[in-house]
């Protein structure tokens, strides 16, 4: 059984930062919108601000970390998902309103 976790967004706007943790461990999310390609991108760092992974595209419904092998990284499931249930990307608008993050541990 896997057991989930909403991470809220706060301040969402065209540039933001959030702090989590999971796993015990303290991350920074950094969210960004890209007008040219009209999606959020974000990126993991570490609790000081450090990359761990850059440029990963806001896709929903999967898992956004299974393709980063980094020992730094959370162990569980990173996801966006569509609140309306339509499966379509999210908008600039729409992040942490109608697409939220969740994060998945699976349960021992």
């Amino acid at each position: 059984m896997t057991t989930l976790y909403k991470i809220p967004l706060e301040g969402v706007n065209a540039w933001f930062t959030q702090r989590v943790t999971l796993d015990d461990n303290d991350y920074v999310l950094s969210f960004i919108w890209t007008e040219r390609e009209s999606r959020w991108i974000f990126s993991v760092l570490d609790s000081q601000g450090g990359d761990i992974v850059r440029g990963i595209p806001l896709n929903e419904s999967v898992d956004l970390l299974h393709r980063f092998k980094d020992a730094r990284l959370p162990e569980g499931m990173l996801f966006l998902y569509d609140g309306e249930h339509l499966h379509c990307e999210c908008t600039k608008e729409g992040l942490g309103d109608r697409w939220t993050l969740y994060y998945g541990v699976d349960d021992e």
